[in-house]
């Protein structure tokens, strides 16, 4: 999938509410990733295999989970990213100072009242 095709699907993304959120630092002191807390981080929220990633108009791609975290990695600070699986269900949003938070969305139950 190339980064417009990432690019459109990412429509769907809902909206961040970043003042809702929690969010976690993945940079150390050093200017490295905390690569290990990124990779909880996006197990927590998203269980598929494949990421759909986010980074830019022009920049993105679906990747297996491993190639994933390495794209994140090499992107993170350049811009806001956004992860998400192809069904949308769940999310994880990296922003450009290195914190990030995520989120699943849980599936709408309707009652049948009889």
């Amino acid at each position: 999938m190339n980064p417009r095709t990432v690019h459109q699907h990412m429509k769907a993304f809902p909206s961040v509410d970043g003042h809702l959120r929690t969010w976690i630092n993945l940079m150390e002191r050093d200017g490295s990733v905390r690569q290990e807390a990124l990779a909880a981080l996006i197990a927590e929220h998203i269980g598929a295999s494949e990421l759909l990633v986010w980074a830019g108009r022009k920049t993105g791609g679906l990747f297996p989970r491993e190639q994933a975290l390495a794209f994140i990695c090499e992107h993170l600070g350049k811009g806001e990213m956004r992860i998400a699986d192809k069904g949308f269900t769940g999310f994880v949003v990296v922003a450009s100072n290195g914190v990030a938070t995520g989120w699943s969305q849980t599936a709408r139950c309707i009652t049948r009242l009889d």
